[in-house]
Parts: structure tokens; sequence; C-alpha cells
């Protein structure tokens, strides 16, 4: 009898898990967050772990990258770059999806930007942001890969806010509501610099990777400051270490150790702010107009599924006949939803520097939310 795993973003989309091994069924709750539930009804994505794909002779794109076989899409190498095989059916996704990955695998490479392209077809958009409420009030954060929203995010958590959802947030214009995820966010060092008293909810472990990473990043950026002469064979390690080392100057930390406050599961949607860096050392705002928004972050939306996108034109060479219209569709589908689910909210746009001053990023823009809920508000 198959062994059976289900998945439920809020009601949106369902993700089912087949015959996984106790350590692909970890990787897969590492990528989806803890949203595992018994569906009620059939799963708009399966995911079924195989011994073996049936053995065919691939033509292949890239070498060890992705092939066909038989009329399949294949993917070879997992999340890890190590040697694997998935079945990956790109035309069908945004539909009833099914994927098939032989036992190894860690985890289901763009199982994400998948199940998006899935809320997307039902008409939910999932948007790159950090959302909260404050005050009774539902406040949206978006902006560009690195811009700020977990910065804000993080600031207001020390205010008294509950947690909506970080990195995506899933927003239904039908009911003006957005839906999160209780998922780890990544807090650097350098913003527990300044935001010290998270430093004393981290585990003992996570305090002692991080001294013992601050030294080496210390070194390697003192010989890329300086000047200091090194070797070609030195600044060869030192280009090859740092990058990895500064990566890994970070924790990841459950929500619920940072908020004081129960996290909300969705929220209404009050206030958008589109943050975003700047090289003045001011922090700046100013009221923008939904269009402006609505124009940008679709831009930062095909960003974010580069990485897809780049897998569909190897599929669409290895099967030119194949075509996904759920993902040459999604600029124009992404750009309405976008559009009727922040028509009529208040926004704003934030500049600000880098590294942002993060209590000083959060004193502009709670100086311009929404008063606070009373009881006499709906």
């Amino acid at each position: 009898m198959s062994r059976s795993v289900d998945f439920d973003l809020h009601g949106i989309v369902g993700v089912r898990v087949l015959d996984a091994a106790e350590a692909e069924l970890k990787a897969i709750r590492r990528q989806l967050g803890p949203i595992q539930a018994t569906l009620d009804r059939e799963p708009d994505i399966v995911i079924r772990f195989v011994d073996h794909l049936p053995a065919t002779t691939l033509r292949l794109a890239g070498i060890g990258e992705t092939a066909e076989g038989d009329g399949s899409f294949f993917l070879l190498r997992d999340r890890g770059g190590s040697p694997v095989r998935i079945s990956l059916p790109l035309n069908t996704i945004g539909g009833r999806c099914e994927i098939a990955v032989e036992h190894g695998a860690r985890g289901v490479p763009h199982l994400i930007a998948i199940m998006n392209m899935a809320a997307l077809a039902r008409g939910v958009l999932p948007l790159h942001a950090s959302a909260f409420t404050h005050r009774g009030r539902g406040i949206l954060v978006t902006g560009w890969a690195k811009g700020g929203k977990s910065e804000v995010l993080l600031g207001f958590a020390r205010r008294g806010a509950r947690h909506v959802g970080d990195e995506w947030v899933y927003l239904d214009p039908e009911t003006g509501r957005m839906y999160g995820i209780r998922e780890p966010m990544r807090i650097w060092d350098w913003q527990l610099r300044q935001l010290p008293e998270y430093r004393r909810r981290l585990t003992a472990g996570e305090s002692l990777r991080l001294s013992a990473l601050r030294p080496l990043v210390a070194v390697i950026t003192a010989f890329e400051h300086t000047g200091i002469r090194s070797g070609a064979a030195t600044a060869r390690v030192l280009a090859r270490i740092g990058p990895a080392a500064r990566r890994r100057l970070a924790v990841q930390v459950d929500p619920r150790r940072l908020f004081d406050a129960e996290s909300a599961p969705s929220a209404r949607i009050d206030a958008v702010f589109l943050v975003a860096n700047h090289s003045s050392p001011a922090i700046d705002s100013e009221p923008i107009q939904t269009d402006e928004i609505v124009e940008r972050m679709t831009q930062s939306l095909i960003y974010e599924r580069l990485a897809l996108e780049a897998l569909y034109l190897q599929f669409r060479f290895l099967l030119p006949g194949a075509r996904s219209p759920g993902l040459e569709g999604a600029p124009i589908r992404e750009r309405d939803l976008l559009r009727s689910a922040l028509e009529g909210i208040p926004a704003y746009v934030v500049h600000h520097p880098y590294p942002v001053p993060i209590q000083a990023l959060c004193d502009v823009i709670e100086g311009l939310l929404p008063p606070p809920l009373t009881p006499a508000d709906p």
C-alpha cells in the first residue's frame, strides 16, 4: 500500500507525496514549510517516489542537466547537484501535475515555483514579500530581492507585530486577504548586531557557529579591503571561500522564537510598502500609484522565476511541440491579479541605504500606517 502524505497551502494548492522515504519526506517538509495537512480534495501536485524511472535512450540538453526520453522531460540533478532522475512535465504545471522522482533525491528542484504556478492558475497571486499585522492592520512589504522586506518584518516583531509570512505571500483578490507560511526566517549576523535582543533567542549551537565564523569573515574582509599583498594561490582560496563563509553567517529561526504574538495565517491588506535600496544615506518615502507597484513587481516576479524559465527553454529545445500555457501566460496573469489585489489600498515607496538601519526604517513606515483599528471599525 502506498504511503501518502499531504500538504495544503491554505486551501489554495494541495500537494500529495507518495512513497517517500523519511529523509526524502523531511526534505519536502523543509521546502514547503509547516503546511502538512490531510487534503479533502484531489491534489493539484502529486510527487511520486519510485525505485527507477523507465530506462531509455536520452537526448540531452547540457551534460548531466536535463534530458528527453520517450516524450518525457527529465531533470538529471537534484537540489544538491547530485545525479538523479526526476520526470517533470512542465507542460502541465498550473494544472494537475504529477512529478516522478527516483529515490535518493534531496528534495524536488523548483517545487516552490511549481506550487506558485498552481496558485496563480487558481486566481491567487504569489508575491515575493513579507507580511504582518500591527495594531490590527495588515501590512504588506514587497520589493526586489535583498530590498529590506525581512528587515521591516524583524523590526516590527519587536514592536508587537504578528507574523503572517516572509519570502512568499499569497494574495487573494476575491477576499482582499493575504496568506503566508510560518517557515523559518533567515537572520544575518549584521541584523543581529542591530537587534541584539534576538541573540538571546538563538540556541547555543547557533550562537557558537556564528562566533566561529565571524573571525574568518573578518580576516577575509581585511585582505579584500586593505589590499594586503598575497600570492595568487591565497587570492584564489579567498575568492573561493569568502562568499561561502559570508553565506553561512546567518541562522534559520522559526518565527515563533522571534514574535511574542502568535502568527496569523492570513490578514486583510490595509497598506502596501515597496522598499528599495538607494545610494543616499537618507531614508525617504512618498505615495506610489498601484500601477507603478504592479509594473515593478511584475518584473521582480519574472526575475524570481528565472531558474524555472531557463529549465523551460531546455524543455522546449528537447520537446519543441510541447508548450506550457501556464508559464508563458504568467506575467500577464500576475499583472492582472496584482492590480486587482492592490487597487484602492494606500501604498508607499520607501528608499533606504544598505545595510539598512532597521529601526529608522521601521520608524518611517510606522509613521505612514493607517490609524489603529477601533471597535467601530468593520
